[in-house]
């Protein structure tokens, strides 16, 4: 039974969308409804009882029918397909019903009707308080507003008001103003993608809408301009200006913007504090940081009430590099249960691993990354680069070594799945961090040499920051040694 597309479907739906679903078939009229209503309660039963693996389709149809006849496989994947249709028109409704400004454009159509006129002019007053209450103010909005003028201009045709000033200016404008948002987003978007895609784009107009942005023609839409700015820190990045400008925009007009769309600002500032981290520069560790922490407040992090394993592991590191230990500490554990079941254990471990890591726990890091064998790809070259630092830390040149080599052996063995350029990143860190263990303490050259190679040669290097920090300690030992030296005699 699991194996059907039915039972799969509602899988996904939680227990109180599953209820309201068996409240829904109630009221329906459907050819053998009936059995589809019976059909949807046991796929319904059997999740809740977490039992569909123990029950197979036989056995359905079985109780269906009550054993009075045998098993039809085509007639059976009818009644599914059938049961499939009903649980459509579900989602649908519930989709309808739950947007209040769809449902209410959608009735005040229905009513515009010359012989509906005291009913139209009822819900259009009710339509009017509710836009001046609707708290929002997206592209939904604008188009719900241009919906209702059309409306209007349409019904006052009808009843012969032919000859008076029309709202042909509120349905150009609340048109234009959605328009312009729709573009403006998907304008990001494609001005985001083409660092990693060559494709061209059709983008008619665009460059018409930013001219009548620039000279002041929407400034009175606050989701332009906060668009507006993303563009430009797309087109203008060492402008750091527009980061800081969109950031004070979304601050003063946070409370009229739709969760969606202020999830996708969000995540457009945080793609360029990491642009900016990737290029060195630090202080915008603690942007992201505070991004991050406000989208966690807000609860627009979550996918159907989860947490990616990879924005926990985001949170994680930035945390660390503030040095917000406690913080770090607290989320893991007050968040791991949001994580999806199946990487909850490596995302909690791994995490876990390198708070110690950066506490100086290094036999905690070990215990951790010793007993858990990480699936992932990413999360193994992480747990890798990090037992290999940790051994250095520790002093245990013999096991850094052996993990050196059977780390080049790994990742030489998955170049089909690891990017060539994530490759040489790691390679790289294990050159270097071996040859400045031979290094001598003495050899302030050679060091220095090292340390100007890993800071120009272009190269991508994993876990850039630590292995310069080495550097510099082997760097500055001789000088340390000769001043703790020069206090101690003169004491």
């Amino acid at each position: 039974m699991q194996k059907t597309k039915l039972f799969r479907v509602l899988l996904s739906f939680s227990l109180i969308e599953l209820n309201r679903l068996l409240r829904f078939i109630d009221d329906g009229q459907w050819h053998e409804q009936n059995k589809i209503k019976r059909l949807i309660g046991i796929a319904i039963g059997l999740i809740r009882e977490n039992a569909a693996e123990k029950v197979e389709k036989e056995e359905v149809w079985n109780v269906l029918h009550n054993d009075e006849d045998p098993y039809d496989d085509v007639r059976f994947r009818k009644l599914c397909s059938d049961a499939l249709q009903v649980v459509e028109r579900f989602l649908s409704s519930e989709a309808y019903f739950n947007d209040m400004l769809l449902e209410s454009a959608t009735r005040l159509k229905a009513l515009s009707r010359k012989e509906l006129a005291p009913l139209y002019n009822t819900q259009l007053n009710r339509v009017n308080t509710l836009i001046s209450r609707f708290p929002e103010r997206g592209s939904d909005y604008y188009h719900f507003r241009y919906q209702v003028e059309k409306n209007a201009f349409t019904f006052r045709q009808s009843v012969l008001q032919r000859f008076k000033i029309a709202n042909i200016d509120a349905i150009l404008d609340n048109l234009d103003t959605f328009y312009i948002i729709e573009k403006l987003k998907y304008y990001c978007e494609v001005l985001s993608r083409r660092t990693f895609l060559k494709h061209e784009y059709r983008n008619r107009l665009i460059d018409e809408i930013l001219s009548l942005i620039q000279n002041g023609e929407f400034d009175h839409v606050p989701l332009i301009r906060i668009y507006y700015q993303i563009v430009l820190t797309h087109l203008y990045p060492e402008d750091e200006s527009f980061y800081y400008e969109l950031k004070s925009q979304l601050k003063a007009h946070n409370s009229i913007l739709p969760g969606d769309q202020m999830k996708e600002i969000y995540t457009s500032a945080l793609n360029y504090c990491t642009r900016k981290i990737n290029q060195g520069k630090d202080e915008f560790i603690l942007e992201a940081f505070e991004t991050y922490k406000q989208l966690l407040v807000k609860e627009l992090l979550y996918d159907r009430d989860q947490l990616s394993h990879w924005t926990f592991k985001n949170l994680v590191v930035l945390a660390l590099r503030l040095g917000e230990y406690h913080w770090a500490e607290n989320f893991i554990h007050e968040y791991k249960d949001k994580i999806p079941q199946q990487f909850r254990l490596n995302a909690v471990s791994y995490n876990l691993a390198q708070l110690y890591f950066y506490q100086r726990k290094y036999k905690k890091v070990l215990e951790l990354l010793q007993t858990v064998e990480y699936e992932d790809a990413t999360y193994n070259l992480g747990a890798k680069s990090m037992l290999f630092a940790t051994y250095y830390e520790m002093q245990e040149w013999e096991a850094l070594h052996s993990l050196g080599e059977s780390f080049k052996v790994f990742i030489h063995r998955r170049k089909n799945i690891i990017p060539e350029g994530r490759r040489n990143s790691y390679l790289n860190l294990i050159k270097l961090t071996l040859k400045l263990h031979k290094l001598n303490v003495h050899e302030v050259q050679k060091i220095t040499s090292l340390m100007q190679k890993t800071e120009s040669s272009g190269q991508e290097i994993a876990s850039a920051n630590w292995l310069k920090e080495k550097i510099n300690e082997k760097l500055h030992y001789s000088d340390h040694k000769a001043r703790h030296l020069s206090v101690s005699r003169q004491a």
